[in-house]
């Protein structure tokens, strides 16, 4: 993926990073309803609520891929980044069953909306010659993305509550965002120059 220019490398890690995410609260939200760490409702109406609001998003992120076509890819990766990492800083501060559905919510949709994108950028960026195996190469990426996302989360929920949890998915994924937002600049930057 890196030889496939700066565009797809950001976009990639930006999925990445949603796809780690996503993997982290099915395991770390799953278990903490398990062991009855999200009080105030039966464990099982908290994991339904759980699916139904990760179910809904994802719905709503394929929604939204359709509305989003005439708008930049790129930026759209980068917002649905942005819109995971507010998510889970909130959940991280405010930290109840229904924060925990919200930020299954929006992650779901990130997840959904965010690969449409950057399956755009695919094809905007790569040659039809190596396409498919740059789409299958990706794929194989945001799946191991999304298992390592599981493990941090299934360990953490054996050491750490909800709140730290989420907290410590909320700083890696503000770094991720901003380390994206620096390269994003200075390619900008460098192309800029390149033209005067």
């Amino acid at each position: 993926m890196l030889n496939l220019g700066p565009v797809v490398g950001e976009a990639m890690g930006a999925n990445a990073a949603i796809r780690v995410q996503s993997g982290f609260l099915v395991f770390f939200l799953l278990f903490l309803v398990q062991d009855g760490h999200l009080r105030g409702v039966d464990p099982k109406v908290a994991l339904a609520l759980l699916a139904a609001a990760a179910g809904a998003g994802g719905l709503a992120g394929a929604a939204a891929g359709s509305w989003s076509r005439s708008r930049s890819p790129h930026l759209t990766v980068m917002a649905t980044l942005a819109l995971a990492t507010v998510a889970t800083v909130a959940a991280a501060f405010f930290f109840t069953v229904w924060t925990a559905a919200a930020v299954a919510l929006v992650g779901a949709f990130a997840q959904g909306l965010g690969k449409l994108a950057f399956d755009a950028i695919v094809q905007r960026e790569i040659g039809e010659e190596v396409r498919s195996s740059a789409f299958g190469v990706a794929e194989t990426l945001l799946q191991i993305a999304w298992v390592l996302g599981g493990l941090l989360g299934l360990v953490m929920s054996l050491f750490v509550a909800g709140p730290a949890g989420l907290g410590v998915m909320s700083a890696a994924l503000a770094l991720s965002f901003g380390r994206l937002v620096m390269l994003r600049r200075r390619r900008l930057a460098a192309r800029a120059a390149a033209v005067t």
